[in-house]
């Protein structure tokens, strides 16, 4: 029997700017990471288009893969991006269960090139996505 993963991936944002829709900024398009845990590869992708952000995973377990992805009102300008609502989705395919979660926050972010690096004031941590 295959194992069931949860898998959270928070991004929290707040700003008390928000550009005009329709601007646009380096921070737009599609970034992603991809990482294995467990006998698991993950592929997360986050897109940041029209004042919204898009948040997929895909996880995949002895060549068997479940795909899911949520979508909330975003705020971003050039050196924040706020998500503005909760949003969770759990999918059980091909015996595989994956999971995205998004929750209200403030993150940080620096665009170098093709790099994108999330932050938390205050945190030593960082996240840091490729441009899709």
């Amino acid at each position: 029997m295959k194992k069931l993963i949860s898998l959270v991936f928070g991004l929290t944002l707040a700003t008390g700017f928000s550009l005009a829709y329709g601007a646009n900024l380096p921070v737009e398009g599609s970034w992603g990471t991809t990482f294995s845990q467990n006998g698991f590869d993950f592929d997360m992708t986050m897109k940041l288009e029209n004042q919204q952000m898009t948040t997929t995973n895909r996880c995949t377990f002895q060549g068997n893969t479940a795909i899911v992805s949520v979508t909330v009102p975003a705020a971003y300008d050039g050196s924040t991006i706020t998500t503005q609502a909760n949003a969770e989705q759990n999918v059980s395919q091909n015996g595989v269960n994956c999971n995205v979660s998004v929750r209200p926050d403030r993150m940080n972010y620096v665009v170098s090139g093709s790099s994108l690096t999330l932050s938390h004031d205050g945190s030593p941590e960082q996240i840091t996505l490729i441009r899709r």
